[in-house]
């Protein structure tokens, strides 16, 4: 006899300890996901707050860049004007001591002066000049004396009358040269350097004419020209 025998179909059943595991954890990722949004959440608000922060100071530090600039520019051309008219004052003292240091200057020949005047009048050998100053004037005297070294190596005879002139109607500047012999005359004013006579006013030459001196140097004798060193012209 045949008998019919039917499977018997048993269910796996779960581990209850896995799924307390796994209804714990489930429980804890949800809090973990709300807890981890709420992070992002914040730190997105956080990154767009620090954005905004970020932008301002950035417009405040420009801003502030620019005054400073603009500050700097203007003290910059403030310093640059203040340069600019001390650099004039400094002009302006030069050019004043220049002045002071040209009327206070000794006038003096130089060597090459002395010796240009020579050659100058060495044609003239033997002809008689008389050369005169005023009496109490230094740098007149000390100016007559390097012209009568100029003439005497010329061989002209000198008449030397070096602070023998005294007050007068008529007070001479600079330098006078008149006489009878033109040529003469012509020459000893020719040689006189013509460059301390523009720029600094030392010499003041006239030549012709007749010249009054009352020195007793040239008290009855007949010269054919006369230089008269006269005080130091003013620029």
């Amino acid at each position: 006899m045949v008998t019919n025998v039917e499977p018997v179909l048993k269910s796996v059943s779960l581990d209850p300890a896995l799924l307390d595991t796994a209804n714990t954890w489930f429980g804890r990722s949800w809090w973990g996901l709300m807890i981890a949004g709420g992070i992002t959440a914040l730190a997105a608000c956080a990154t767009v707050v620090f954005l905004i922060i970020q932008f301002w100071s950035s417009n405040v530090k420009e801003r502030f860049s620019d005054e400073r600039v603009s500050a700097n520019e203007a003290e910059t051309a403030s310093a640059k004007e203040g340069t600019a008219r001390a650099n004039q004052r400094i002009e302006e003292l030069r050019a004043a001591n220049l002045a002071l240091e040209a009327q206070i200057a000794p006038r003096r020949l130089t060597k090459h002066e002395v010796a240009a005047l020579t050659a100058a009048l060495s044609s003239f050998a033997d002809s008689r000049v008389a050369v005169s100053s005023y009496q109490s004037d230094p740098d007149g005297a000390i100016l007559a004396a390097q012209l009568i070294e100029g003439l005497t190596a010329a061989k002209i005879v000198v008449g030397n009358g070096i602070s023998s002139v005294g007050p007068g109607p008529n007070l001479y500047f600079g330098i006078t040269v008149n006489g009878s012999d033109a040529k003469l005359v012509n020459a000893i004013v020719s040689a006189l350097p013509p460059a301390l006579v523009k720029n600094s006013g030392a010499f003041a030459v006239r030549s012709g004419g007749s010249m009054y001196l009352s020195s007793p140097m040239t008290t009855g004798v007949q010269y054919a020209a006369s230089i008269m060193v006269g005080v130091k012209q003013r620029p």
